[in-house]
């Protein structure tokens, strides 16, 4: 099914995004829309090229009906027949699939917000040379000198 040609789209855009849709890398797709594949990243980042791809891609779940939950079904049932086969490996393999769907490998990101007050401490302690936090520390007797 041809996807139809967008007028926000420039040529080059455009069949870089009908490349990747083909199933091409994205360094073929530069190559065909007369990039260096180098120079992929440029048409990669492009706000138009991303929201085509997005609706492009969403058009296609929409007319194969295929959801995650598909997915992770088919998964499922994979993961049971390798129980039955007695394949350990292999139901690992269904596992490890299913975690990077369910999005468990991302890394968790944590956020430290610190009160004026406290900003203002870290700003002087950060003003401080290595000595006078060492003299600062010794003094409340944290480090105790080994020598």
């Amino acid at each position: 099914m041809p996807r139809k040609k967008s007028r926000v789209l420039t040529e080059k855009q455009a069949t870089y995004v009908d490349s990747i849709l083909e199933g091409k890398s994205k360094s073929a797709a530069a190559r065909e829309a007369g990039s260096t594949p180098n120079n992929k990243h440029a048409l990669e980042r492009s706000k138009t090229v991303q929201e085509a791809l997005a609706t492009a891609r969403a058009e296609l779940e929409d007319i194969s009906t295929l959801r995650r939950v598909d997915v992770l079904e088919g998964i499922m049932e994979s993961i049971d027949m390798a129980r039955t086969m007695a394949e350990p490996a292999t139901m690992i393999s269904g596992w490890k699939e299913i975690a990077k769907i369910m999005g468990y490998y991302a890394p968790e990101t944590k956020r430290i917000e610190l009160s004026t007050e406290q900003a203002n401490v870290q700003k002087k302690l950060e003003m401080l040379s290595d000595q006078e936090l060492l003299e600062m520390l010794q003094k409340r007797s944290l480090i105790v000198d080994v020598d």
